[in-house]
């Protein structure tokens, strides 16, 4: 609906950009408020949100120190700049070294977290309108962002960020509306090549996922623009650029892709998406607001339908092709939300989505909505204004639109107040948390002599990775913990998860992962690890010395080898764990046939253990010096027989030997430890975890797309010009 011809553009009710800037700032506002409190005190709410802080903690401590980039938590440790979401990691070190440090990363992460949920609803308008969309209705859509409510837990919301902890989709909410935007753009013969590359490029290293759903949706769009000859090209050239941007990140990663990821999840909602039944649901529970009526969804389906109107009567108008855009992202975020589940294997014909979780596409799916609602609201508005543009004064008939916008999103407002007012609270007030006494048990295991790995898990009584994220943090020892996500699904082994403290061989393992300090509750079923010295009890919290051999290396015999993916030998890893190998030192060595291989990415997890008995005696020798410094390890050892020394540090291809200064092949020993195989006799073993030198090409490679798509920018607008003198 088109404004009435008398009236002046200065005078519009819905287009005038001081009245979108204002809405923008408003909104921001409205975030802020909730940021205020949240910000200044102990420790956020959220499971990954721990482990988030404590990976900026680790990155800054690298940076500062100078050390390679691998961090010693969760697991066995994992690698930090191959982490599947490089970039927020990355800068909040940065920022966090600049503050000080390792102390600083609870305050970066949420100065930083607030910073996004404040600017996402810029993005999202910055984005639309380079997406043709009109004004007014990409300002309504940025204001719709904090009022998206939870009806999925990995949503295009703030209360995902908030609660669950999602801080890299935090960060990916505001870099995909604005590559969404550039590339559409780009698609339609115009846009700029290098914020197409740098939009694609920060999407990509913020969160991957994005970056993988949004490239076969802007394909489509450029096939179905009006200009496909110049569109696919210049989108070809900006691709080409984000890579370039990007390749010393994604090379290593995709050359070590079975050292990568590898949630155990089953055929489930996570893996396969939500199949037709449970994806209409998600339009009627929430994906845009839990209230009944579900009023921003109606105004969703407005927008949708004036879409697909826009499409069809003005195709060559800019209206138009942002319609046939938005249409295409929410068909294609449709799809994979439906997932698996619903088009069974043929959702496969797209080949990455063997590496991704199918129901995450709701976000996407969200994200459409979003823009949609927007489109609705503005166009609700028009048809109010004009139906009162003849029948009021003028003033009142100006001001009729706003108040009509204002309350359709009354009752939306209240909720995203209350969802933002709940998210922006602490753990601080969580029952299962109590801040004193956990600062006073952090406080006393940062004073135990350092060494060793700190147990802190679900299994100990604590819940999930918000305590041993937090407490790796604030007690400045490496934590691990039995299962979970978080920062050490960059890993992929999760070995932990097959570590059951009240079975028998619970103390043999202990020893094996290298923990030495537990913190648990008291009604926790430990019984496995025998007698504990318990040196602090400060109410929830008490903490433990398992008294284990203090070296950070063990000798063991090789029982044999596996070939497969450290997922693919899932079952023989806990089959193993089970038996009586750990205890006589027997282990199995994987053989990694493809380090590029994808296999098992998001497999069925191992619901079935029949314990590997081996026998045999441990190896006859003995360690006689050990020292393990983050990302180097030393070790003097004197074997009678030909033996294994596994360092209890987390395999991954970029950690190399040596053993009498000679550098050997670096093995990947049960349940997923670095090893080298020695001769009888003395040795010393040292090793040490660095990126390959030919990724520094990679990091050079960077600049030639920063100098060279300018240039073609420039060449290009001068074309353009020349073109339409021309004309």
């Amino acid at each position: 609906m088109s404004l009435p011809d008398d009236l002046t553009e200065r005078e519009a009710p819905l287009d005038d950009p001081r009245a979108a800037r204002a809405v923008l700032v408003v909104t921001s506002l409205f975030v802020a408020a909730y940021a205020t409190g949240y910000i200044s005190t102990f420790t956020p709410l959220g499971d990954d949100a721990s482990s988030h802080i404590t990976t900026i903690a680790r990155f800054a401590e690298a940076l500062r120190q100078g050390r390679g980039w691998w961090s010693p938590d969760y697991n066995l440790g994992f690698p930090l700049g191959l982490y599947y979401q490089p970039l927020p990691h990355l800068a909040s070190a940065i920022l966090c070294a600049a503050l000080g440090g390792a102390p600083a990363a609870s305050i970066t992460y949420k100065v930083l977290l607030a910073t996004m949920l404040i600017v996402q609803p810029w993005a999202v308008f910055a984005g639309l309108r380079r997406a043709g969309v009109d004004r007014a209705a990409a300002a309504l859509a940025g204001a719709l962002c904090p009022l998206v409510l939870n009806g999925i837990d990995f949503g295009y919301h703030a209360q995902a960020s908030l609660t669950v902890g999602l801080y890299t989709q935090a960060w990916g909410n505001v870099a995909l509306p604005l590559a969404f935007g550039e590339l559409v753009a780009l698609a339609h013969g115009r846009g700029s090549l290098t914020l197409g590359a740098i939009f694609a490029a920060l999407t990509a290293s913020t969160h991957m996922f994005f970056a993988i759903a949004l490239v076969p949706a802007i394909a489509l769009i450029a096939v179905a623009g009006p200009a496909p000859h110049r569109g696919i090209p210049r989108l070809t050239v900006a691709g080409l650029g984000a890579f370039g941007l990007l390749a010393a990140w994604l090379v290593p990663l995709s050359l070590n892709q079975a050292f990568f990821g590898g949630w155990p999840f089953g055929s489930d909602t996570r893996v396969d998406g939500y199949g037709f039944a449970e994806t209409a649901k998600l339009f009627t529970h929430g994906i845009l607001d839990d209230e009944r009526p579900p009023i921003l969804l109606g105004a969703a389906t407005l927008g949708l339908l004036v879409s697909l109107g826009a499409a069809v009567r003005r195709f060559g108008a800019a209206s138009g092709r942002a319609a046939v855009a938005l249409l295409i992202l929410f068909g294609w975020a449709l799809v994979g939300a439906v997932g698996r589940a619903g088009f069974g294997d043929w959702i496969d014909l797209y080949p990455l989505h063997h590496t991704i979780q199918l129901f995450r596409y709701a976000s996407l799916l969200q994200f459409a909505l979003v823009a949609f609602a927007g489109i609705g609201l503005r166009e609700l508005g028009l048809i109010v204004f004009a139906l009162t543009w003849r029948r009021a004064p003028r003033r009142i008939a100006l001001a009729a639109p706003g108040l009509a916008i204002a309350a359709v999103l009354a009752s939306p407002v209240v909720g995203g107040a209350k969802q933002l007012d709940v998210g922006f609270r602490t753990i601080d007030e969580n029952g299962a948390f109590r801040p004193s006494e956990y600062a006073a048990a952090a406080s006393f295991v940062a004073g135990l002599p350092p060494g060793g790995r700190v147990l802190v898990s679900k299994r100990t009584g604590l819940r999930g990775h918000y305590h041993s994220g937090l407490f790796a943090w604030a007690s400045h020892h490496a934590a691990g913990q039995s299962y979970g996500v978080g920062l050490h699904d960059s890993l992929n082994f999760y070995t932990l998860e097959f570590f059951r403290l009240d079975r028998l061989n619970a103390r043999v393992l202990a020893e094996l992962y290298d923990f030495r300090t537990i913190v648990a509750d008291h009604d926790a079923d430990i019984s496995g690890l025998g007698d504990i010295d318990w040196v602090y009890d400060g109410g929830r919290y008490r903490v433990g010395s398992l008294q284990n051999e203090h070296r950070s290396v063990a000798l063991m015999h090789e029982a044999g080898v596996v070939v497969g993916t450290p997922r693919g030998a899932r079952q023989h890893i806990r089959d193993w764990l089970a038996g009586d190998g750990p205890r006589n030192r027997q282990t199995y060595i994987l053989d990694v046939d493809d380090p590029r291989s994808r296999d098992d990415l998001t497999g069925d997890p191992v619901s079935s253990v029949t314990p590997t008995a081996l026998g045999g005696e441990p190896p006859h020798g003995r360690v006689v010096a050990s020292a393990y410094d983050v990302d180097a390890f030393a070790a003097d050892v004197e074997l009678d027989e030909p033996a294994l020394l596994v360092a209890k540090i987390g395999y991954h291809p970029f950690w190399h030997l040596t053993v009498d200064g000679v550098t050997v092949q670096t093995l990947f020993a049960f349940p997923g430890m670095i090893a080298a195989r020695l001769p009888a006799g003395a040795h010393r073993v040292e090793g040490v975890f660095h990126w390959p030198r030919w990724n520094r090409a990679l990091l050079a490679l960077a600049l030639v797309p920063l100098v060279l798509l300018p240039m073609l920018d420039r060449r290009l607008r001068r074309r353009s010009l020349a073109d339409g003198g021309a004309k």
